[in-house]
């Protein structure tokens, strides 16, 4: 499946989980999964095997994102 196809899904259900999180959880734990995010994005873009073209980079943005929105959270 091209990832024209997939990228929209994923951005979906990365959205309704970030947004799930910042209801419902406190700071620490958003702050986690951002930092979780990006390491799972940085073994992504480290594998040689993974022919993902530049979606561990994108994983990787958005855990510092989450990062942010969790250490920004009251």
């Amino acid at each position: 499946m091209p990832i024209v196809v997939i990228m929209p899904v994923l951005l979906l259900i990365l959205g309704a989980v970030i947004f799930l999180m910042v209801k419902l959880s406190s700071s620490i734990k958003i702050m986690l999964f951002g930092l979780h995010l990006s390491l799972v994005g940085g073994i992504m873009v480290i594998d040689p095997n993974s022919g993902l073209s530049g979606l561990g980079y994108f994983i990787i943005l958005v855990g510092l994102v989450v990062s942010v929105i969790g250490a920004d959270k009251k």
